[in-house]
C-alpha cells in the first residue's frame, strides 16, 4: 500500500500555481494573494477543519477547491456497482474528515 499524500499535495501545488497566475486575467481577483493553500478559519463553526486545498477570495465571496485522489477501493460484487463502492469510500472520509458519524 502506498500513501497517496505525494500525489495530493503536487496536485494541490499545482493547481495554485495556474489559480495564482490566471485569477487576475480571468477577472476572478484583484491580487494573486487572494489565492490560498489551505486556508485556516473557513469556517466559524469548525475552526479547527481546513475545509479546502485552495481557495480563492473572488469578488462574490470565497470558493474553495477540495483536491481528492481516491484509493483502490474494496471491489465491489459486480463491475456495474464499482462507482457506487468507490461513492461510498469517499463520502465515510469526508464525514470523518468533518467529526460526524459515517451512515452506511
Amino acid at each position: 500500500r502506498f500513501s497517496k499524500m505525494w500525489l495530493h499535495n503536487k496536485c494541490r501545488d499545482i493547481n495554485v500555481e495556474w489559480l495564482e497566475k490566471l485569477a487576475v486575467p480571468a477577472g476572478l481577483t484583484q491580487s494573486s494573494s487572494a489565492v490560498q493553500k489551505e486556508p485556516p478559519a473557513v469556517l466559524a463553526r469548525f475552526p479547527g477543519v481546513r475545509p479546502f486545498d485552495l481557495s480563492v477570495q473572488t469578488i462574490t465571496g470565497i470558493k474553495g477547491i477540495d483536491v481528492t485522489i481516491t484509493s483502490t477501493p474494496n471491489l465491489a460484487t459486480s463491475p456495474t456497482d464499482q462507482p457506487w463502492v468507490s461513492h461510498l469510500n469517499h463520502t465515510k472520509k469526508e464525514v470523518m474528515k468533518w467529526g460526524g458519524t459515517p451512515m452506511v
